[in-house]
């Protein structure tokens, strides 16, 4: 569990280097606190669905760059490699 706990740190910190993703994540937060003072139960389950779906699809994108990245970077050192001739 504190593995998982570790890399869902690590994504969900890079899914808030991005400028607008950083603003998003304020908004959602106001959105909660909102909710919360004026003790609207309803508002805040919606605030706090909406919040955990981008989170989610955030770490998603994050994971599918970072797949990217690796596959293209194997991909570029395995055409550096020599050739072997038969």
């Amino acid at each position: 569990v504190q593995n998982l706990k570790e890399q869902m740190y690590r994504y969900r910190y890079e899914y808030i280097k991005d400028k607008a993703d950083c603003e998003t994540l304020i908004e959602e937060h106001r959105n909660i606190i909102k909710g919360l003072k004026e003790c609207d139960v309803a508002y805040v389950r919606q605030a706090m669905h909406e919040h955990l779906n981008n989170q989610m699809e955030g770490v998603r994108m994050a994971i599918r760059s970072w797949e990217k990245d690796a596959q293209g970077l194997a991909l570029a050192q395995a055409q550096k490699r020599p050739q072997l001739s038969s």
